[in-house]
């Protein structure tokens, strides 16, 4: 169980660019094969990935 008080998803405008795995500090993106996976064990909030992404595929969602 995680005390998160936030969770991110990566939504259906994702083009696999892998800006978002670049760019995160935390590592909390890698690249599959025909798209980007997330692992939120290492995230820090920093938003990065909300920054970067051209798509507007990352969402934050509170919980």
């Amino acid at each position: 169980m995680t005390d998160r008080n936030y969770n991110y998803l990566i939504n259906e405008d994702c083009i696999s660019c892998h800006i978002c795995v670049e760019e995160c500090p935390r590592r909390c993106f890698t690249e599959e094969d025909n798209y980007t996976d997330l692992h939120l064990e290492n995230c820090t909030d920093c938003g990065k990935c909300l920054e970067f992404c051209p798509m507007g595929a990352v969402i934050r969602e509170n919980c």
